[in-house]
């Protein structure tokens, strides 16, 4: 973007540079006995989540627009009468009506309701139905442990649907090395592994342990309503092919692989993942959520320390509320079209904090560095339908590359966003190969200055554009003062910087600032923004002009 004519300040050591204007399962689960009908209740019956085909920005989120998935309101509901008593036990297993027992392989073979509860050291439960009804498993302190293959393997059912019966705690461990049977029927590759749709709800708790592969798998679609979920995988953790959806509970997974997937790259209606609710601890050695399709996060707490991506999506990433904390990714955010209408977003990144870039680019691969913006050394120039649109929300992003990245245009409408970007001049705080355009938000961004970029001529909203002549330490003050003397921000920079960029509100273009360095400032902060706080104790450099469109 454009470079204007310098400004000359009074200081010692400092220079500025002013830019030209351009720019739950929450209810409850019975047992048997006297009760006729057992409810576990999920957190809302219409899951939500966004058009992964839409290929222009259009200012309007899309994460209300339903999903069709699996999941019915009976799915939870079941006759506590009519339930099938399973005991695990080495060599002594028992069952009744759907049920065959051969040594400590048990198999249920007719839809219905199966209340488990026992322990198997070597064996496993097999799912086998040929009919199109619900075969829901409660779990009522299991632990099933395979040598030769998964824990719990669904080969045939309408849907299977794994209640975790309040207070229990339950385990599962697969095999490291998988032995397989006839050739003819599907290899199970996860210790909870389906070939149907997958339900988990209910208050109780499931330890899984992928010791092959994946921990949780289902050739079909997820849906998590409830319960804690505690996932361990050499590779993924908690995998859907055709979608995942997550509405409550707790959630932690360490994987090798991603933490949470969807892999369907064959119909493009799936391959979504939509995060309603729920606490999330994710750490993956590749990206901890990762969509083949489209990504919503609607709401929820994660916190996320990922190998590659922390969040990423071939097509859209929507975020629309919900507390997310990276605090180690390559890139954190990555997807084609990245829309953010609300939530609290901190990423801290060793390569790209946000990217908008084209499906899965291997960047863990690439190595950090790289060139981006217009009249940069790679020459760049905006992508068709590639775009970050942001009108609400915090985000907050400390990057090793390019802070705010988009191949496209960037439209901020609202919102707060800090960058405490790079220090090597071969990256920029700010990097939009199109247009930047910012109103009714505030966005600071600092970093190095040899790819220094600030909003384009389109702007509406006043910015200021400072260039120093030195690198500034970690930790320098910067306050910048109206005429008036009323502080507009203080910031103090998370590590060295020699360019610093604010738009927000309460500047006014053609209006003059003084700028002053060094100093303290108390108070809460956004990222080392404190917007309408003073410092005490800076020595002024000079003064600055806003400008705008």
């Amino acid at each position: 973007m454009p470079v204007g004519k310098p400004v000359t300040l009074a200081t010692i050591v400092l220079g500025l540079t002013l830019a030209a204007c351009s720019v739950t399962t929450t209810g409850t689960e019975g047992g048997s006995g006297t009760t006729t009908t057992t409810t576990t209740t999920a957190s809302s019956d219409t899951p939500t989540s966004t058009d992964s085909t839409s290929g222009t920005g259009t200012g309007t989120s899309t994460a209300a627009s339903t999903v069709d998935t699996h999941e019915e309101a009976s799915d939870y509901e079941w006759d506590a009468p009519a339930e099938v008593a399973i005991t695990l036990a080495d060599g002594a297993s028992t069952g009744g009506t759907g049920v065959t027992v051969d040594g400590d392989t048990v198999t249920i073979t007719a839809a219905g309701t199966y209340r488990l509860s026992g322990t198997l050291g070597d064996g496993q439960v097999v799912v086998d139905s040929a009919d199109d009804g619900v075969v829901r498993l409660v779990l009522d302190g299991v632990s099933i442990t395979s040598s030769t293959t998964s824990a719990i393997a669904a080969l045939d059912a309408g849907k299977l649907v794994v209640i975790l019966a309040d207070g229990s705690d339950n385990t599962l461990a697969d095999a490291a090395t998988y032995v397989f049977g006839s050739a003819d029927v599907d290899e199970p590759n996860a210790a909870l592994y389906t070939a149907a749709d997958l339900s988990i709800a209910g208050n109780g708790a499931l330890t899984v342990t992928g010791t092959s592969n994946d921990a949780i798998a289902s050739k079909d679609g997820v849906v998590i309503a409830g319960g804690t979920i505690r996932v361990t995988a050499t590779d993924d953790g908690i995998r859907g092919k055709d979608y995942l959806v997550v509405r409550g509970g707790t959630i932690s997974v360490d994987a090798g692989g991603d933490a949470l997937k969807v892999d369907n790259e064959e119909d493009a209606s799936l391959g979504f993942i939509v995060i309603e609710a729920g606490t999330f601890d994710l750490t993956s050695g590749v990206d901890a959520v990762d969509a083949v399709s489209s990504l919503v996060v609607n709401g929820g707490t994660l916190a996320i320390a990922a190998g590659d991506d922390a969040l990423h999506a071939d097509v859209r990433l929507e975020i629309n509320g919900g507390t997310i904390d990276v605090s180690r990714s390559y890139e954190g955010i990555e997807a084609t079209q990245i829309v953010i209408t609300g939530g609290d977003i901190a990423i801290v990144s060793e390569d790209d904090g946000l990217n908008v870039a084209g499906g899965n680019d291997g960047s863990v691969q690439s190595g950090p560095g790289g060139f981006g913006g217009p009249g940069g050394p790679g020459g760049e120039q905006a992508v068709d339908g590639y775009y970050v649109e942001m009108s609400g929300g915090t985000l907050l992003i400390d990057a090793g590359g390019d802070g705010f990245d988009s191949n496209g245009d960037a439209t901020i409408t609202g919102g707060t966003i800090v960058v405490n970007g790079p220090t090597a001049n071969n990256n920029g705080a700010l990097d939009v190969n199109g247009e930047l355009l910012v109103s009714d938000a505030v966005l600071l961004a600092a970093g190095s200055a040899g790819m220094a970029e600030a909003p384009d001529a389109a702007s509406t909203q006043a910015y200021v554009n400072l260039q120093f002549n030195a690198t500034q330490a970690a930790g320098t003050v910067i306050t910048i003062r109206s005429s008036d003397g009323a502080a507009v921000a203080t910031f103090v920079a998370s590590k060295p910087f020699q360019s610093l960029v604010l738009s927000a509100p309460g500047l006014v273009s053609g209006a003059s600032y003084e700028v002053l360095v060094g100093g303290t400032v108390s108070g809460d902060s956004l990222g080392g923004l404190y917007l309408g706080v003073d410092s005490s104790g800076g020595t002024s450099i000079g003064s600055v002009s806003a400008v705008a469109g």
